[in-house]
């Protein structure tokens, strides 16, 4: 074979080779761009980054404490940007890898305060399980959380892309592939709290200050919501991992001399024999009492309506407007009573 011809053969053969790396490369670099234009609103729906950010108030817990605190009231009050942990679902274990993580950070003052949310269900398995793990996989490329992510991520029959692309794991909510549903509803609406805030600042000086109406119809939402509760069968569980990694976070927390807040967000209260009431959980309530005995440990519940549903979204989520509101407030109140603001 002439050497013109070894020389076609070979340009023959790169061109698909060329192809292949050129669409590789594009794929990479759309994956990376698509991640990095929508990041941002998933961050704000979200919000873990503030593991990796500097702040003297740290809330670590679940979607309750997104529904409970309200940030601006909240960062008005203590002069600077408080951190909040809100993972959907988390458990306690999430928790502890999320205080953990966040005293890690090279650089990083620790707080002077950390605000654990400690419901009725927080040591429960079947309310709070590590399947919420793949809602927030796209913090895993930003190395938050690393060791919680290697280990208890679950087993999922697409786990090929979600290590393949970063923007995938952004998808979780979103219906279509990265699509702007994701800077639609995860921005707009993550930001309604605080658009609400502004407007009201101007007005009244705090958002929505009207107490909600009294429902036309409130027996059959709290129907709804028992029928909920009975179907799920939750009651009283203190689950041996998850008190385990709650005794961790107490010795984290001492061991560093930090401040440690067990704050229990408000909770409807049903009625007896329809649906869980508070004398179902005295046994989670007596851990978290025995442990505000330590040092530097604090017990904290704010009085609230609770047994008027139109305080609620749910059972276990207050109002986001004036239920919100009022909640912090009250909080604020608390914490600044027992001299840690």
């Amino acid at each position: 074979m002439s050497p013109l011809s070894i020389f076609s053969f070979k340009i023959k053969l790169a061109r698909p080779l060329v192809s292949i790396g050129l669409i590789a490369l594009g794929l990479w670099l759309g994956d990376k761009i698509l991640y990095k234009i929508n990041y941002p609103a998933f961050d704000e729906w979200y919000h873990l980054s503030d593991v990796i950010r500097p702040n003297s108030l740290f809330f670590v817990g679940s979607s309750h404490i997104e529904f409970a605190i309200n940030k601006k009231i909240v960062r008005k009050a203590i002069g600077s940007q408080p951190g909040v942990f809100s993972m959907p679902g988390a458990s306690m274990i999430a928790r502890y890898h999320a205080i953990k993580n966040r005293l890690e950070q090279p650089g990083l003052l620790p707080p002077k305060l950390i605000v654990l949310e400690t419901t009725q269900y927080a040591l429960n398995r079947k309310r709070f399980s590590e399947k919420s793990a793949l809602i927030v996989g796209a913090y895993q490329p930003l190395g938050i959380m690393p060791e919680y992510f290697s280990k208890y991520r679950p087993a999922v029959e697409d786990r090929l892309w979600r290590d393949l692309f970063s923007s995938y794991l952004l998808n979780e909510r979103a219906e279509t592939f990265s699509s702007p549903y994701l800077l639609l509803r995860r921005g707009l609406v993550a930001l309604e709290n605080e658009t609400l805030y502004d407007l009201f600042q101007k007005k009244f000086g705090r958002p929505d200050p009207t107490p909600p109406m009294p429902l036309s119809d409130p027996e059959t939402k709290v129907a709804q919501w028992e029928a909920l509760y009975q179907r799920q069968a939750l009651q009283e569980e203190i689950d041996s991992e998850m008190l385990s990694h709650f005794y961790q976070i107490l010795e984290l927390t001492q061991n560093k001399g930090l401040n440690l807040v067990l704050f229990e967000p408000p909770f409807f209260q049903f009625k007896k024999g329809r649906g869980p009431t508070d004398e179902n959980f005295e046994a989670v309530r007596n851990v978290f009492r025995k442990a505000a005995k330590k040092p530097g440990v604090w017990y904290i519940s704010v009085p609230y309506p609770n047994s008027q549903p139109e305080y609620f979204e749910d059972p276990a989520h207050i109002s986001p407007e004036y239920g919100q509101v009022l909640c912090t407030e009250n909080f604020l109140k608390a914490i600044k009573e027992k001299g840690l603001m």
